[in-house]
């Protein structure tokens, strides 16, 4: 049976071992790759794809993405996608190697920020810290456009994974679209109001400073890593609680976004 072409980052004790490993893992097929109970995101400077365990501290990567990826999600069937920063398209990743394959192109974007996937597979986009946009899944056209008030600064996205009562006593669905910026020394999480044209950001949290939120359908749980890198929480607003789960030591470590299935 081969073995995953997957490996955690080495030390330089480990680099010869390591190196006959992926030879002899890359000479047959491997067995499908588990998404379940990992942070996948895209390190940016080295364009590695990492697979975070929830259970250990490994720093493990499925290999080099040739693209330029920021925001990443997994869709309703668990597909991968990612966003080209460059090109302006939206992709699908094979976990197992990191290879993507161009689904549609997204033009008149201005600076992706964040990804995510609400349920009933609706395919929201985080644009420039300042809209917020509904995307046909096949086609990759805006099928709806908000304007976020106030206007400016928010970096990450997500959805409520279980109903809540918001601070000022408003019912909150599961569905409900979350967003995070960052104030003073460390950040703010909000819930949108949709309205015809805007989105309006009602105050839910204060955080620590986040560089990414996703929400885990499988788990219901809404997790982030902290903008230094390395700090993973759960997040769980209806009751007030931020929880560190894991501390991930991988260098250099420049995410953007996350995705958890």
């Amino acid at each position: 049976m081969c073995g995953a072409a997957g490996f955690a980052l080495p030390g330089p004790a480990r680099v010869l071992p390591l190196l006959g490993f992926l030879l002899i893992g890359l000479s047959c097929d491997e067995d499908p790759v588990s998404v379940e109970d990992r942070v996948w995101a895209v390190e940016q400077q080295d364009r590695s794809l990492l697979a975070l365990p929830f259970a250990s501290p490994d720093c493990v990567s499925r290999g080099y993405v040739a693209d330029e990826l920021g925001p990443v999600a997994f869709d309703e069937e668990e597909n991968l996608l990612g966003v080209d920063l460059l090109l302006l398209r939206l992709l699908e990743v094979e976990v197992s190697n990191a290879y993507t394959t161009p689904r549609f192109d997204l033009p008149g974007l201005e600076e992706p920020r964040a990804l995510t996937i609400a349920p009933g597979n609706r395919h929201y986009l985080l644009d420039a810290g300042t809209r917020l946009l509904q995307l046909d899944a096949e086609s990759g056209s805006w099928t709806r456009s908000w304007s976020l008030l106030p206007e400016s600064g928010w970096t990450a996205l997500a959805w409520l994974p279980v109903a809540m009562e918001s601070p000022n006593g408003q019912a909150l669905s599961v569905g409900t679209l979350l967003v995070w910026r960052p104030a003073g020394s460390g950040g703010e999480l909000a819930w949108l109001e949709l309205e015809e044209g805007q989105a309006l950001a009602h105050s839910l949290m204060a955080t620590p400073r986040l560089s990414a939120l996703e929400t885990s359908r499988r788990k219901d749980e809404l997790y982030a890593l902290d903008a230094t890198g390395g700090e993973f929480y759960r997040l769980r607003p209806w009751r007030g609680e931020i929880t560190p789960l894991q501390s991930y030591p991988c260098q250099p470590f420049r995410i953007g976004d996350i995705a958890i299935p």
